[in-house]
């Protein structure tokens, strides 16, 4: 910023105001019950949260100076069902094979905002809290429909955009899980596997909206429009509907893979070295156009969620530990 023709700083978040820490209620119950000298492990928990005076970032008019500031805005509550499944199929004096699988679910809404409706920051004015629905959905320009919910077409073939916003996606999941697999082979070799997945959640592709403009210089879809696979004008009328950029972020990722050997050298005594060899992120299986859906334009320690804008995905990584145990 300038004042008066002078370069200078001013903090984006307005500070002052008055604001009261969160107040949060929860009821947790669970069982935990294990089968066949504990061959087989469950737990199972039901959790009811409801959180008051929440605190969300607000977006501020330019004309206050600032970008932001902090509010106690409403309520919210996350209501759901946590599970894991722990087996052990097989165990021999030679082989042991440890199998783990979480399943998690979670309902969240919110409630209780002034107006309505917040618009959360960092979100190009496309992510909102609304009452009555779960935190962080996009509301935006949607396409117009029919009353069997097929898009409507113009005289010249091409999609409408419907009158008013609305809620165009969700980026929360309707359920997340893993499964761990861990084999011990003999005493000194061992292997792990652990593969995550969400499904549900939606990403909106702001990436592949930026690669649309001539600017850009990626224009694949002029191409279908060119070729006459799309009508004329397609291309430009739905660049301004946002609903045709969001996509499904399921996945199921190879989260991990790991490989140790351990032995024990006749100078060390009875200590041990361990080597260990460790990929993580190793691929993906999703049909997600982007590169990652997992990416966040905001981080993770936000309400923003699921916003890809000119994202790197999570980098796939190697590497080698050597480890002493005494």
């Amino acid at each position: 910023s300038s004042y008066n023709g002078r370069p200078g700083l001013v903090p984006s978040t307005q500070l002052g105001g008055t604001i009261k820490p969160e107040r949060q209620r929860e009821i947790e119950v669970g069982a935990d019950v294990g089968f066949w000298s504990n061959r087989l492990g469950v737990e199972l928990t039901y959790y009811d949260q409801h959180i008051d005076d929440l605190l969300l970032m607000r977006t501020l008019s330019p004309s206050t100076g600032h970008a932001r500031v902090l509010q106690n805005v409403g309520i919210m509550s996350n209501k759901g069902w946590e599970l894991l499944v722990r087996i052990i199929p097989l165990m021999r004096s030679h082989l042991r094979w440890e199998s783990t699988l979480t399943y998690a679910t979670n309902k969240n809404r919110v409630d209780g905002i002034e107006g309505g409706r917040l618009i959360l920051p960092n979100s190009f004015s496309q992510v909102s809290a609304i009452n009555g629905n779960p935190l962080g959905v996009f509301f935006s320009t949607a396409f117009a429909r029919d009353a069997n919910g097929h898009i409507a077409l113009d005289e010249d073939g091409l999609p409408m955009r419907a009158a008013e916003r609305k809620i165009i996606g969700d980026p929360n999941p309707d359920f997340t899980a893993s499964w761990i697999n861990e084999f011990a082979v003999g005493r000194r070799w061992s292997v792990r596997a652990q593969l995550d997945a969400v499904v549900g959640g939606d990403v909106f592709n702001f990436t592949r909206r930026l690669a649309a403009l001539s600017s850009f210089g990626v224009l694949t879809d002029y191409e279908r429009e060119l070729n006459g696979e799309l009508p004329a004008g397609y291309n430009a009328r739905v660049f301004r509907i946002f609903e045709h950029w969001i996509e499904d972020g399921s996945f199921v990722k190879l989260r991990e893979l790991s490989a140790s050997y351990r032995w024990q050298p006749a100078f060390l005594g009875t200590s041990s070295v361990q080597l260990s060899l460790v990929g993580r992120n190793l691929f993906s299986l999703d049909n997600y156009s982007g590169y990652d859906p997992e990416t966040n334009v905001a981080g993770q320690r936000t309400a923003v969620r699921g916003f890809d804008f000119v994202e790197v995905p999570i980098p796939r990584s190697f590497s080698m530990r050597l480890s002493l145990h005494y």
